[in-house]
This record gives structure tokens, C-alpha cells and sequence, in this order.
């Protein structure tokens, strides 16, 4: 699991709107430039880590896609990781 607790960027996505929150992951997403990025979405409602996740699963990289429940990290089903 320790291999998993550090990523090169955090994006944080609190109080965005799901139109917001996709625009603001897809440059750093895209981006050549990170191979690790933990994306902070909150629980909520759950609609933004749903559409972030549909995001991450449709966008037609090859990511590695780890949810932070399945790892017991702090924060758990608010938190996403992403590798590329």
C-alpha cells in the first residue's frame, strides 16, 4: 500500500460542478508531463466521484485507476488515484 500513498500532483475538486471538476482534471490528465495524480473529490452526494470515475474509465487512456476505499487510505471513497 505505501507505494500507492504519494502521487507527483494532488488536484482537489471541492465545490466544483461536475462541468468544472472534469475541465480542471483533463489537462493534468492528458498531460505528459505527471504519471501519478491523487484526485480529491469528496463523498457528498456521491455525483462527483461517480462522474469523475466515468471519466477516468471512458477517457480512452491506459490508466491505472485505484479507488482510495480499496486501499484503506485516509480520506477513502473521497479520494481517487490515478497512473498512466
Amino acid at each position: 500500500m505505501a507505494e500507492h500513498s504519494s502521487c507527483e500532483i494532488t488536484i482537489d475538486l471541492h465545490g466544483l460542478t461536475v462541468e468544472d471538476a472534469l475541465r480542471k482534471l483533463h489537462g493534468p490528465l492528458y498531460s505528459t508531463r505527471f504519471r501519478s495524480i491523487r484526485v480529491i473529490h469528496g463523498r457528498g452526494s456521491g455525483a462527483l466521484k461517480n462522474a469523475v470515475r466515468d471519466f477516468l474509465r471512458d477517457c480512452g487512456l491506459p490508466l491505472q485507476v485505484i479507488y482510495g476505499e480499496d486501499l484503506n487510505l485516509p480520506g477513502r471513497d473521497g479520494i481517487t488515484l490515478v497512473y498512466k
